[in-house]
């Protein structure tokens, strides 16, 4: 379904009328369209300040199968709102620009930002959301379903690109092409959707807890993981990682205390009801 193309620049610190325009709008295409594929995705420019912006790009709501012969079992789900999602993984600069600090280890502004924890990840998100007021939506980490639902972009395949693993080197950092570290942002291919280091650079930390056997029992509707848990779900591969960690299907974990090099993360945003 062909869609125009709309670039949208919101200030966070004086536009809370554009957040619930756009809010309105989002409401309004939820009624109209949903769809397995996006041609030309709805786009929004936060503005974060300092010339710092956040690039998103709007997911419709669709059925995609989520899990694949290895992270099992294999299942429909069903995403039933549309939601913004990152371009590109945030990085140093855009985590300093809300922080105000950089803990990052391969430092460049460009980078992802790295060495955060889940835990610093939702303080980030706290601040990020106390300046976007509640009429923008709600800024958070995508549940597992949204991120690989957004990986796949219409792919059955090990990747989204297809099965391949030579193809990986133009659409990931890993550990064949890194040298061992993290690169800037959007260097490599994106995907059907058009978004960028899915499949690797930094891993990124997700909403859900993790549970080893929860496709055996998720809900087909928008699972948003186990009720409790010790450890919160990674996904996306890194700059260290095997062509079979990288994988769109590929779920990894830590705990919520825990910050590495090869850590970060990508916003989602949930518009209102």
């Amino acid at each position: 379904m062909k869609r125009l193309v709309t670039a949208i620049t919101l200030s966070m610190h004086f536009a809370t009328s554009s957040f619930a325009e756009v809010a309105e709008r989002a409401v309004d295409l939820k009624r109209k369209i949903t769809a397995t594929s996006v041609k030309d995705p709805e786009k929004l420019t936060v503005d974060l300040g300092g010339g710092v912006k956040l690039d998103m790009i709007m997911v419709l709501a669709g059925e995609f199968t989520m899990g694949d012969n290895e992270s099992k079992p294999s299942h429909t789900v069903k995403i039933t709102q549309p939601f913004y999602l990152g371009q590109y993984e945030v990085t140093q600069g855009q985590w300093k620009a809300v922080m105000g600090n950089n803990p990052s280890r391969f430092t460049n502004s460009s980078n992802p930002v790295e060495r955060v924890s889940w835990n610093d990840c939702q303080e980030f998100i706290a601040k990020l959301n106390a300046k976007a007021g509640t009429k923008a939506g709600k800024y958070a980490l995508p549940s597992e379903a949204q991120w690989e639902y957004a990986c796949r972009a219409g792919s059955e395949n090990k990747f989204c690109f297809g099965g391949d693993k030579p193809g990986l080197l133009d659409y990931g950092w890993h550990v064949k092409n890194s040298e061992s570290v993290a690169h800037p942002v959007g260097e490599k291919k994106p995907n059907a959707w058009g978004f960028y280091d899915m499949h690797g650079n930094v891993a990124e930390w997700c909403q859900d807890w993790h549970q080893p056997d929860y496709y055996e029992k998720s809900p087909t509707e928008d699972p948003v993981g186990p009720a409790a848990g010790t450890v919160r779900v990674v996904r996306g591969g890194f700059w260290g990682a095997s062509a079979w960690r990288s994988r769109s299907a590929y779920r990894d974990h830590n705990s919520p205390r825990r910050y590495g090099r090869h850590l970060g993360l990508r916003l989602c945003l949930i518009q209102p009801e």
